[in-house]
């Protein structure tokens, strides 16, 4: 797996370097691992909240922003869920609705050590301009990209053996290991 990092502060030049990684466990786990006693901004932090019931999903550990919450020193979200981010703000979490093109919150006026997108972007038209927006106004170390791989055994079995593709219709690109 690839991460993506870059070390530069607001006003800095931005720059994007690749850090290859060991393989990484299920994103929900081993992401948290990373961010371990760290300052850390999750952008897209309702994580597919309506799958199951949002108690369910966190006592199951599926999680991904509760298990971050419990590792990190501190954890802040963004999201534009609104029904995921009312449901996460009762719960006491640090949670605020923000599209990233036309929001501000008082969470990116704060400084992390890492920013988390984990199965984000491959959900965003604007691609470029997210990244860029990102990297110029959220105040990080590092940013922690991580997407669903298009030659998963999950995804690539079906298509196969059925001869029918696993499409999700709401993800406008896809990305490989390769």
């Amino acid at each position: 797996m690839n991460i993506i990092t870059t070390s530069t502060k607001v006003g800095d030049n931005a720059q994007l370097s690749f850090k290859k990684v060991r393989v990484l466990d299920i994103r929900r786990h081993s992401i948290p691992e990373l961010c371990k006693d760290k300052r850390v901004l999750v952008i897209g932090c309702v994580d597919m909240i309506d799958m199951l019931s949002m108690q369910k999903y966190i006592k199951q550990g599926e999680h991904q922003f509760h298990n971050i919450s419990q590792k990190a020193s501190y954890t802040a979200g963004l999201d534009i869920n609104e029904k995921g981010i009312k449901l996460l703000q009762e719960k006491g979490y640090h949670v605020d609705y923000c599209d990233i093109f036309n929001d501000q919150s008082k969470y990116l006026e704060e400084e992390y050590d890492y920013v988390v997108l984990s199965h984000v972007i491959e959900h965003v038209v604007d691609l470029t301009g997210f990244i860029k927006k990102i990297i110029k106004f959220v105040k990080t170390k590092q940013v922690i990209f991580a997407v669903p791989n298009a030659y998963n055994i999950k995804h690539a079995l079906p298509a196969l053996l059925l001869q029918r593709e696993k499409v999700s219709n709401d993800h406008y690109y896809t990305f490989t290991p390769i």
